[in-house]
C-alpha cells in the first residue's frame, strides 16, 4: 500500500503539480531544452569570489573540528568565521580574488579569439537561451506562489487516477501499470470514455473560472507587472524545441 500511495503522490505531482512544464507548453509558452549543436571546446572555470577562496581554504579546518557537522551547518560556521575576520585578513583574500579574476579575464580572451565564427554563434545562442530558461523558471515561480490555479486535467489524466486508486496492493511496476493503463483505455467503449470526457470539460471550466478570479486577484493586489509577462509569454505561439544529442 505504501508503493501505491508512493505512485499515487507521483501521479499527482506529474498530473498537477507538475504546472510548471503546462504552463511552459500551455501557458506561459513553449520550453527549450538547450543542445549544442556546434562543438565548443570547454570555457575556463570563473574565478572565485574572496569569501568562496575562504572557504574552500577554511573548509577542512572545520570539519577537522567537528566531522559530524551537515553542508549546512559547515556554511553556517563558515560565515560566522568570514564575519569574524579583520579587514586585513579579508583583504588578503580579495586580493587573490582580484588576481584570479585578472587571470580568467585573459584566459577567457584567449579562449572566446580561438573560437570560429560558428562556435561564437552558437555561444551566444547557448547564452540567450540559457537567460530565457531562467526567466522562465523565475516566472513559474511567481506564477505558483501567486496561487495560479492547477491545469485542467485531460480525460485520459482522470481514467489514469481512477485506475490508480483501484488498486489495493503495491504497484510493483508503475511503468508496466501505465502500459497496462495504456491498453485498457484504448480498448475503453466509446460509453465509457464520454463520463471521463464529461469530467474533463468540468475541470476545464473550473480552471477557466479559477484562472479568471485569480488575474482579477492579481489586479486587486497591484501585481499586474507579473499578469502583463504571464500573458506576453502565453501569447507566444512556438512549437517545444525538444531536441535530443545522438550519441
Amino acid at each position: 500500500m505504501a508503493a501505491l500511495m508512493r505512485f499515487m503522490s507521483s501521479c499527482e505531482h506529474i498530473v498537477l503539480k507538475n504546472c510548471s512544464l503546462a504552463l511552459a507548453k500551455n501557458l506561459t509558452g513553449e520550453y527549450a531544452f538547450s543542445v549544442k549543436k556546434v562543438d565548443i571546446p570547454a570555457p575556463p572555470k570563473r574565478p572565485l569570489t574572496a569569501y568562496m577562496i575562504f572557504c574552500k581554504e577554511n573548509r577542512l579546518n572545520i570539519l577537522k573540528e567537528d566531522p559530524t557537522l551537515s553542508s549546512t551547518d559547515q556554511i553556517k560556521r563558515l560565515a560566522v568565521k568570514w564575519s569574524e575576520l579583520n579587514n586585513d585578513m579579508k583583504k588578503t583574500y580579495e586580493l587573490s580574488a582580484r588576481q584570479s579574476t585578472l587571470v580568467y579575464g585573459e584566459a577567457h580572451k584567449k579562449f572566446y579569439e580561438s573560437l570560429t565564427e560558428v562556435q561564437k554563434e552558437e555561444l551566444a545562442r547557448l547564452k540567450e537561451e540559457k537567460k530565457e530558461s531562467r526567466r522562465r523558471l523565475r516566472l513559474n515561480r511567481a506564477l505558483q506562489k501567486s496561487g495560479i490555479p492547477k491545469p485542467a486535467a485531460s480525460a485520459y489524466t482522470l481514467f489514469v487516477k481512477a485506475e490508480a486508486n483501484k488498486i489495493k496492493g503495491d504497484i510493483h511496476s508503475p511503468t508496466e501499470f501505465i502500459k497496462g493503463i495504456a491498453e485498457k483505455w484504448k480498448k475503453l467503449t466509446p460509453e465509457a470514455k464520454a463520463q471521463y470526457e464529461k469530467e474533463a470539460v468540468a475541470d476545464k471550466k473550473r480552471f477557466e473560472s479559477e484562472m479568471e478570479k485569480w488575474k482579477d486577484q492579481l489586479i486587486a493586489d497591484g501585481n499586474k507587472k507579473l499578469l502583463k509577462e504571464f500573458e506576453e509569454t502565453s501569447r507566444r505561439k512556438s512549437k517545444p524545441k525538444f531536441s535530443l544529442q545522438e550519441k
